[in-house]
This record gives structure tokens, sequence and C-alpha cells, in this order.
């Protein structure tokens, strides 16, 4: 049986976080919606960023921020399922671009098991109030390393295998959360 995993950021002092002031609305309900962003440009996902060292992963609400050592692996076990958008990360004192990209992941898959996890909210709805213990349906991820959560939107799920490469390959700024211990609300 494969483990599943849900992709959190790390958060340390002085680290870097994004602030997202220019960042166009209707995008971010493109986001939430899992519509395509064809009409995408960079100046739309030009990034505030503030602390010192930037991770490979980084993000705030639903802007996911990556760098190519996280695409390269996501590459190498042929993920396809995601859209990158090269962006501008800046800071107060100026521009600089890092190479990064803002990661768009279309696919949202209601793989939550309904009858098994303890939960309190609607099945019918598929609304989620509450996640006290989260069982993956796993027959709805065949094929799918990577994917969005469809009852939380924002949430993303990846396979034991992704996990795995990036840890490999020292991907930083992850965190991953056993979906079988996955609490939401998050705090």
């Amino acid at each position: 049986m494969n483990q599943y995993y849900i992709l959190e950021e790390t958060f340390k002092k002085e680290k870097a976080y994004l602030l997202l002031p220019n960042f166009k609305k209707d995008l971010l309900n493109k986001i939430s919606a899992g519509k395509p962003l064809s009409e995408i440009q960079q100046k739309d996902i030009e990034l505030f960023i503030k602390g010192k060292d930037l991770k490979d992963f980084m993000g705030s609400a639903k802007i996911i921020v990556v760098s190519n050592k996280f695409l390269n692996v996501l590459n190498s076990l042929s993920v396809s399922n995601y859209h990158a958008y090269p962006i501008k990360l800046s800071n107060t004192s100026k521009t600089r671009n890092y190479n990064d990209y803002f990661l768009f992941i279309p696919e949202v898959v209601s793989f939550f098991d309904y009858k098994n996890s303890d939960y309190e909210g609607m099945e019918k709805e598929r609304y989620i109030g509450q996640i006290n213990k989260m069982v993956v349906d796993s027959s709805k991820l065949e094929g799918r390393r990577i994917c969005r959560f469809y009852e939380l939107i924002t949430d993303i799920l990846i396979d034991e295998t992704l996990k795995s490469a990036f840890e490999k390959e020292n991907v930083k700024g992850l965190n991953y959360i056993p979906a079988s211990e996955f609490k939401f609300p998050y705090f």
C-alpha cells in the first residue's frame, strides 16, 4: 500500500516568505478552481520576499514558488500534471531573478475516504469542516504522484516515491505530513 503525504512549507526564523501585493485576484480565483492559466504573464506573478534564505519550496495560501531543483525532481519521475511559470522575486532593496517558478497543479482529486476518516462535515456536499484522522482512498490516486486535495483545494498530496526523491535530492523547504496524521484546521 502506497503511503501519501501532505506537503507543507517549513517555517524558520529569518527565512524567506512571500508577500503578494501585485498578484491579481482573478488569477487566485482561477487557481482555486483549477482553471487553465493560459493568459498568465510574468508581470502578473512578481512576488516579494522577506528574509535571507531562499528555499526550494515556498508557499503563501494558493501561491507556490519552487526552484529548478524541485522541478528537476518532478521531471526525473516523469510527473507532468503541473505547469511552471517563471517569476521574479523582489525584496525592498532590489529585484532579482532567482530562476524560480510559480507552480500550478491543475489536477484536483477527491481522494478523501469519507467512510473511514474521522471528520466533521457533509459527505454529500463534499464539505469538510474538521479532520481528526484522514484516510486516503488510494483507488482515486492511481498513476498520480502529485495532486491537490479537492475538499481543501490548496493542500497538495504526494506519494512515497516523490517524497523519497525530494529527500534524496535534498530539496529544501518541505515538511511531509503523513496523510493519516494530517489535521484540519491547521491550528
